[in-house]
Order: structure tokens, then C-alpha cells, then sequence
């Protein structure tokens, strides 16, 4: 799907960010999200509410992103800038926001 699809059926807000991989060579950004199943719009009583998922980044042109170490670190916002999503997070260690931007051709959501 494209970054506007992901993020029209997607929520992330809440969730965590666990880990992020840039493979330069193949242009491929992957995020690992320690997600929040119960924000989501099609969320019912008895799914399961939290999980580790993959948002898989692929064609990407550009990722850009402080060298920090993450750690569990809050999605606080996203939004979507021309063909690129920018993701804020709040630093569990720190409580300093950092933001990561992201342009890709498409988003995979991958559950583990």
C-alpha cells in the first residue's frame, strides 16, 4: 500500500517503537512496533491487544533519523508530508521527541 493508505487505515499513535533497520543497498526501511491492536477501528472485545508487528518500507528514496538508542520509545505523531510519513517519538530514556521521515513506493504491514 502507499505511505497515504498505510496511514488512513493505520494507528499508531501509542504504540512503541522497539527497533529500526536501513538497508541502504536494497532500499529498505523496517520498523519494529510493539503495536497497540486495541486502537485500532476494527478492534473487538477479545483480539488480542497488543503484538510485535514489522512496517516494512520498500522503493524508499529516503529515510532520514537520529542516532539515538531506542528503547520502547511512544509514537506520539504522525503525518503524512508530500510522499513521505514523518514519525514522532518520545524517548523512554530521555523524554526527548525524535523524529523519523521516511519515502517510500510502499508499506507492508507484517504481524509476528
Amino acid at each position: 500500500m502507499t505511505i497515504k493508505e498505510f496511514i488512513n487505515k493505520v494507528y499508531l499513535i501509542g504504540s512503541l517503537l522497539e527497533d529500526i533497520s536501513y538497508d541502504k543497498a536494497a532500499n529498505i526501511v523496517c520498523l519494529e512496533i510493539d503495536f497497540c491492536y486495541w486502537q485500532q477501528s476494527s478492534f473487538e472485545d477479545g483480539e488480542k491487544e497488543t503484538g510485535i508487528v514489522l512496517i516494512e518500507f520498500s522503493n524508499c528514496s529516503n529515510c532520514t533519523y537520529d542516532n539515538y538508542k531506542i528503547n520502547s520509545d511512544e509514537i506520539v505523531k504522525v503525518e503524512l508530508l508530500d510522499n513521505s510519513i514523518n514519525i514522532c517519538v518520545e524517548s523512554d530514556v530521555t523524554g526527548s521527541y525524535h523524529n523519523i521521515q521516511i519515502c517510500a513506493n510502499n508499506v507492508n504491514f507484517i504481524e509476528k
